[in-house]
């Protein structure tokens, strides 16, 4: 699972770009490359679709995304 801080820091990042909803983890079985997806839910299929197009994220549904542990690794900060 993802530690608290990355968590902390991607409901921060989110919050940036529009009203945040929900995270919920989900554990990914046999992948080699990522323990867990995060599922991020927003507020509105509009602030799901700033998110993506300025993150690359991938959108999943109606206005959720799909983070992987990779991309937080990546793109949020350490400090």
């Amino acid at each position: 699972m993802i530690e608290n801080q990355k968590i902390v820091q991607l409901r921060a990042f989110l919050d940036r770009h529009g009203e945040l909803q929900s995270l919920s983890q989900i554990p990914v079985e046999g992948s080699s490359l990522s323990s867990c997806f995060i599922l991020a839910t927003m507020k509105s299929p509009e602030a799901a679709t700033v998110v993506q197009s300025k993150t690359g994220l991938q959108l999943f549904g109606f206005n959720s995304l799909i983070i992987s542990e990779a991309w937080m690794q990546i793109h949020l900060s350490t400090s």
